[in-house]
């Protein structure tokens, strides 16, 4: 079994760009909100919910993001990892889980989206050439010679236990 590192590496490549392991990119990484802090986000929050959340239960569930995504991707449909990853790093990015994308939670689903869309090519790149075994997944032998690759030649490599880490957390 592998991991799909599409999602693993837009997370790295959008929100860590010291390109390093997350756990330390402590000192440059600055999470993003996840609620909407400014007036101009409150609307964008409102327009979307009122467009996408067609059965007024406060929040997008996978079928109403699917369709938001797909908008944003010019009408083409998202594929379920993609919807997946996203859905659940919206979900969990307040901290707590509810099954669903709320307010506080949409702009980080439209941010993580678009900053996927807008390294989608590289994304492709890196996991052609990390996918030696043109299986569609990375094995941990591959898993690991990216994480490597990805890590500041200043710090180890990763261990192990790190990319077993990564291979089963719940994104992946």
């Amino acid at each position: 079994m592998g991991v799909c590192v599409k999602g693993l590496l837009s997370d790295w490549s959008s929100t860590c760009m010291c390109v390093r392991r997350p756990a330390t990119c402590h000192d440059t990484y600055q999470p993003p909100v996840c609620d909407a802090a400014r007036p101009q986000d409150a609307k964008v929050v409102d327009d979307t919910m009122r467009k996408y959340d067609t059965n007024r239960s406060g929040k997008l569930e996978q079928s109403q993001l699917a369709l938001m995504l797909k908008d944003m991707n010019g009408g083409f449909d998202v594929t379920k990892e993609e919807l997946a990853w996203v859905f659940y790093k919206a979900d969990t990015c307040t901290g707590r889980r509810n099954y669903g994308v709320d307010h506080g939670e949409i702009l980080y689903a439209i941010r993580i989206w678009k900053g996927y869309l807008e390294n989608r090519e590289y994304l492709d790149h890196m996991f052609e050439k990390y996918d030696t075994g043109r299986t569609g997944q990375l094995a941990f032998a591959e898993l690991k010679v990216l994480l490597t690759d990805l890590t500041d030649p200043d710090e180890p490599p990763p261990s192990d236990k790190e990319v077993k880490q990564v291979r089963s957390s719940p994104e992946s």
